[in-house]
């Protein structure tokens, strides 16, 4: 491994181990583009926040080496849970 790859994995363990303890209140995934510059260009997302839509609540799941994927776990009040691997941005709550 090169410096720059072990400086990398230490940044980020470092940043997970940060928001490891924070509770989350908002995810977004599923995000994509679509269009073109003639017909004009839109975005399509999906969002769950705590409290809304029956969401109990969010967990992650950070990578703990280079095989796994990082997720979210989102639990519902009717006990479904799912699982979003597109993770587009996390909201942490402030400390």
């Amino acid at each position: 491994m090169t410096n720059d790859s072990l400086e990398r994995q230490a940044l980020i363990k470092a940043i997970n181990k940060k928001n490891m303890n924070k509770a989350i209140l908002k995810v977004t995934y599923n995000f994509h583009q679509y269009g073109n510059n003639e017909n004009g260009i839109d975005a399509h997302y999906c969002d769950e926040e705590v409290g809304k839509g029956g969401v109990l609540e969010i967990n992650e799941h950070t990578p703990k080496n280079g095989l796994e994927r990082h997720y979210c776990v989102i639990n519902y009040e009717n006990g479904k849970a799912l699982k979003v691997f597109n993770i587009d941005t996390i909201e942490y709550a402030s400390e």
